[in-house]
């Protein structure tokens, strides 16, 4: 789906669909990852009330609502089953997420403190962008910025020996 949403909206677009809905992100950000964070923030908080025409016609084609705006019943399932035992802890506390989550690095004395270092890694490799060991640049401004970069360059080195 990620894949089709990126043929149908522009990096433009997606900041405005972005902004609308208070994700932050700025242009220096890939458009999959962008992607990520926006329907991420669809899956926690919902879909909003009043929307603009790009945002419903993204709502559309990422198959949260029909032409009509009405939730799809798979949407509405997985936005009733928010706050389920995903967010807590071994005692069904709810867990904290630092700002950072998704950004682990396993050399920062911060992160290596962090109660949610092994989700935090996870959730980092889940987010790895699609280019991921096969298209790494030194040059390619995207590879320049992106947090991946000398992963990237390791894993697409290991694939071609």
């Amino acid at each position: 789906m990620l894949n089709d949403l990126m043929k149908d909206f522009t990096k433009s677009e997606m900041i405005d669909i972005a902004e609308e809905l208070d994700v932050s992100v700025t242009r220096k950000v890939l458009l999959t990852n962008m992607l990520k964070a926006v329907l991420a923030d669809l899956d926690e908080n919902g879909i909003p009330d009043d929307n603009s025409e790009l945002l419903s016609e993204f709502l559309i084609a990422a198959e949260y609502t029909d032409e009509d705006g009405n939730v799809l019943p798979a949407h509405e399932e997985l936005l009733e089953k928010k706050g389920d035992d995903d967010d807590k802890d071994d005692e069904g506390e709810p867990v904290e997420f630092p700002p950072c989550f998704g950004f682990a690095d396993k050399r920062d004395p911060a992160c290596k403190r962090c109660e949610v270092l092994k989700l935090c890694l996870a959730e980092r490799i889940n987010n790895r962008p699609p280019c991921f060991g096969r298209l790494f640049s030194a040059t390619a401004e995207e590879c320049k910025i992106c947090i991946e970069a000398s992963n990237c360059a390791a894993e697409k080195e290991r694939k071609e020996n």
